[in-house]
């Protein structure tokens, strides 16, 4: 025995709206002509739950630094998967495809670097407020000694 529900107009237009294309033959979504498009790597992640309101400056640089490190992974392994497709036969790819797979990237590597540059700053910034974060605690490193002169 088929159970089967009522057709409405609701899931008529659902069936017939076209499914956007998921992907080219690389596997990876297809891009639009414009350039301003942002990509998997580019998306910011949601703090944690831990992450709340009370968390420390120092915290939330840690968690920015974190945050770009999984980007940068994340953007190494396009950029390899990206030049397996170089590397491929001829016969497997076609030249058009191989230009536009060189322009994209260099886009990606291009986001890479931005992505290294920002990292060193956010690195940077996270290794002053922790020594900022130390002195206010007392904390003295056995490393520097600071010369009292009077």
């Amino acid at each position: 025995m088929t159970r089967r529900r009522p057709v409405t107009r609701e899931t008529l237009l659902v069936a017939q709206t076209p499914a956007p294309s998921v992907s080219d033959n690389t596997g990876r979504p297809k891009s639009g002509g414009s350039g301003s498009q942002k990509s998997v790597t580019d998306k910011a992640l949601p703090l944690p739950p831990n992450m709340g309101k009370e968390g420390t400056h120092v915290d939330a640089l840690q968690a920015k630094s974190d945050e770009l490190d999984r980007q940068v992974f994340n953007t190494q392994r396009v950029i390899a998967e990206m030049e397996k497709l170089e590397r491929a036969s001829p016969l497997e790819v076609s030249e058009k495809m191989r230009r536009e797979n060189r322009k994209k990237l260099d886009q990606v590597r291009a986001r890479l670097e931005e992505v290294r540059r920002e990292r060193h700053e956010v690195g940077m910034a996270l290794a002053r407020a922790r020594s900022r974060a130390q002195d206010e605690e007392g904390y003295a490193s056995p490393l520097w000694l600071r010369r009292v002169t009077g």
